[in-house]
């Protein structure tokens, strides 16, 4: 009864190879592989996707790079390409379509405007945080050594 049972089991293993192996299966591996891909050049992706950032996601990196100037240097920039020649910014890319940079050196305050279709722009109200100043009688110390 043993060797009924062995022979069996030992039938019903190479039934079950066979079956596992059949010419549908195996006829992957027979076929050439398709050729590799190129290597991805990972940079290019990453500048396309650089290049298709919002006026607000350009603006805010070119803020931050303000700001890191400032905090170095304790001045801000005079304009944007300080931020380039400094290496603050790897480069100044241009304004999207439609837009042109407005910057002020004097508050810091940088944006993306819309250019109009006669090729003018306007900084929106909310871009700068300049007050108007009341310079007409300012209060001077008096000069050392004078007498009051």
């Amino acid at each position: 009864m043993r060797a009924s049972a062995h022979t069996t089991v030992l039938f019903l293993a190479t039934i079950l190879l066979f079956a596992g192996c059949s010419r549908e299966r195996s006829r992957v591996l027979d076929e050439p592989r398709a050729p590799i891909e190129e290597t991805r050049n990972y940079q290019e992706t990453l500048d396309r996707i650089r290049s298709r950032r919002t006026p607000i996601q350009i603006q805010e990196s070119l803020e931050q790079a303000i700001r890191k100037f400032q905090s170095d240097f304790s001045r801000l920039p005079t304009n944007l390409l300080e931020l380039v020649d400094r290496r603050y910014l790897p480069e100044l890319k241009p304004a999207p379509p439609g837009f042109a940079y407005s910057y002020n050196p004097t508050f810091g305050n940088v944006s993306l405007v819309p250019i109009t279709e006669d090729g003018r722009y306007r900084a929106p109200s909310d871009s700068t945080n300049q007050a108007s100043l009341n310079m007409s009688s300012p209060t001077l110390p008096p000069p050392p050594g004078s007498i009051h």
